[in-house]
């Protein structure tokens, strides 16, 4: 009868936000304010810029809204970006995530277009062998070759001019999988040639901020805390936008349960004290 009435407890707090509709705002998050900070300052219009969503089913309900905040900003900053990934069961998300910013952005009058701010190009094997292709090929779309529906990339306006590794301004890279970051790192020399910034799970932060102090990696987003705050600053940066509520509820819905598990802590401990069952 306890352990229902804690699991109860527990439906209560996560449910009852989502349930009435209602958010807090996202603290301060230091990592994901200085990541946003370098795109708005660094990320020009025309700039090339690359984005992996190497994740699936399992890690989406984290790296999911750091992708799409952060595509939403670099398209706000009419960057050219290129959306690929190493995981085969990404493959949904990379056109689902494209799909509802592109169509966020329209609904304000922000027209984003398919083939001439933005491309697809989808799942590739082995990202060891691309990876180090990257920084030998002369030309990167024909590298890359086509898009996720086998269209040519020459035939679209983002890949009418070639270019080599030193074009790309910045990669970002979105994974909770094990050794991703670390195969990222190793072969496109981040920190030195090319500028990647990492979004990562809440169980990998301890070891992603060990690259984020060497100046291997440019920008970390933590978990849904991470996302939730760089969608805050969208919103003071962008006054006109439409917040993602879906987003600031699952923050919310995470955060009261979580202050309901400290409590549960506290109250067993309470009762141990006071020698009560």
């Amino acid at each position: 009868m306890k352990l229902l009435a804690i699991y109860a407890g527990l439906i209560l707090a996560v449910g009852v936000p989502i349930f009435f509709s209602f958010y807090v705002r996202p603290p301060l998050n230091l990592a994901a304010d200085s990541f946003f900070k370098n795109v708005e300052e660094t990320i020009n219009q025309g700039d090339i810029t690359f984005l992996s969503f190497d994740f699936g089913p399992g890690t989406v309900a984290e790296n999911g809204p750091q992708a799409q905040v952060v595509l939403e900003h670099l398209l706000r900053k009419k960057a050219k970006v290129f959306i690929l990934s190493f995981y085969a069961l990404s493959q949904p998300f990379l056109v689902s995530i494209s799909k509802a910013v592109e169509e966020k952005l329209q609904k304000e009058g922000v027209f984003v277009t398919y083939g001439q701010d933005y491309v697809i190009i989808g799942f590739k094997p082995s990202p060891e062998l691309f990876l180090q292709s990257v920084l030998g090929a002369k030309d990167l779309i024909e590298l890359m070759g086509r898009d996720f529906r086998g269209t040519p990339l020459k035939d679209f306006e983002i890949g009418q001019s070639p270019f080599d590794y030193t074009a790309i301004k910045a990669w970002f890279q979105f994974s909770g999988l094990a050794d991703m970051l670390q195969t990222y790192i190793r072969f496109l020399e981040t920190g030195k040639k090319l500028k990647l910034y990492h979004g990562c799970t809440s169980i990998t932060v301890p070891e992603s901020y060990i690259y984020l102090d060497s100046g291997q990696i440019s920008g970390l987003l933590e978990g849904l805390a991470g996302s939730s705050w760089y969608e805050s600053l969208l919103s003071k940066y962008f006054p006109t936008r439409e917040p993602n509520q879906r987003l600031l509820l699952q923050f919310t819905s995470l955060t009261f349960g979580q202050l309901y598990i400290i409590f549960l802590i506290i109250l067993g401990n309470l009762l141990s004290f006071f020698g009560r069952d």
